[in-house]
């Protein structure tokens, strides 16, 4: 009697281990991709590539329509945009949903509703850029795609790739320029899905409400530096961009490529513990951006009350 008791026991454990196991097995990691070069970047492509590899992932890709450079994390409010599915990547190997309201962070609300039922997915991706975004660069669109992705309660990492005019030239034009950078990423991304403590410190950042942004050198990496953001005032500052009066009201804004040469003197005078110096010498470089309740404390202002009308 008792033998037949513990046979039962033991099948009724091996169902529900049966039952159980699978689910697991199942459970996928939702990853969206969102950048700000649009389905032509080249640096699109080569992520969504390298993030496919990593088992058990789920990765839509929803991108601006066009090139949305320069657009932060603006939103788009009581207005519309068109919606485009099916749409190739650079190279025709992938698609992507497009949002022609050129704004990555239209791009990030707009999955998270529609695809994902109003529920962040686990990670947000946004890159890989063509251009460096160091320090607190607010008005790049890849940044913009992150701090929309971080706020909706998901992993969000910005990955851009530096540029560079000092020989070897490396602008970014093709594909096979982001290959390991998007490699650098697929390992990342497979890192922090596993846990690994090798990476604790970056889990912690997201437990805390913070984002990583990335920057990946224009030339083979040598190493990875976690650093600080840099104070960029000598890179995004006056310099960089230059307006022309072309006639009748109508402006040109150029950019000083020469300003954000990585491999130039304006980043090789930052220092190493920052996200701009470490370019300059072929670091992977990951600053890890925290919210200001994080960083500083609530204080009473007593004085303040006498600003009152």
């Amino acid at each position: 009697m008792k033998t037949s008791k513990v046979r039962r026991s033991s099948l009724l454990l091996v169902a529900a281990l049966l039952l159980v196991l699978p689910a697991r097995a199942l459970a996928v990691t939702e990853i969206l991709v969102t950048n700000d070069d649009g389905p032509l970047g080249p640096g699109l492509q080569a992520l969504v590539t390298a993030i496919q590899e990593i088992p058990d992932t789920d990765v839509q890709v929803v991108v601006p329509s066009g090139n949305a450079s320069g657009g932060g994390a603006g939103v788009t409010i009581n207005a519309t945009f068109d919606v485009a599915f099916g749409v190739p990547l650079l190279g025709g190997v992938d698609t992507a949903i497009t949002i022609d309201s050129l704004k990555p962070a239209d791009c990030v609300r707009w999955a998270v509703q529609e695809l994902y039922g109003g529920v962040a997915p686990d990670y947000v991706l946004s890159g890989i850029n063509q251009g460096q975004n160091v320090g607190a660069a607010f008005g790049s669109g890849t940044v913009g795609g992150a701090t929309q992705g971080n706020g909706m309660g998901a992993r969000a990492i910005a990955l851009s790739q530096a540029i560079t005019l000092a020989p070897p030239l490396n602008l970014g034009l093709d594909v096979a320029d982001y290959a390991a950078g998007a490699a650098f990423a697929r390992n990342l991304v497979a890192t922090l899905i596993a846990g690994d403590p090798a990476v604790r410190l970056l889990e912690r950042t997201f437990e805390r409400g913070g984002l990583l942004n990335v920057q990946i050198p224009s030339h083979q990496p040598v190493g990875v530096k976690v650093v600080k953001a840099a104070d960029t005032s000598d890179v995004f500052g006056p310099s960089l961009i230059t307006y022309v009066d072309q006639g009748g009201g109508t402006w040109s804004a150029n950019v000083n490529l020469a300003v954000i040469d990585s491999h130039g003197p304006v980043f090789a005078s930052h220092p190493l513990n920052d996200d701009a110096g470490p370019l300059a010498q072929d670091y992977v470089v990951i600053a890890r951006w925290l919210p200001l309740h994080v960083a500083r404390s609530a204080i009473a202002c007593r004085r303040c009350q006498s600003l009152l009308p």
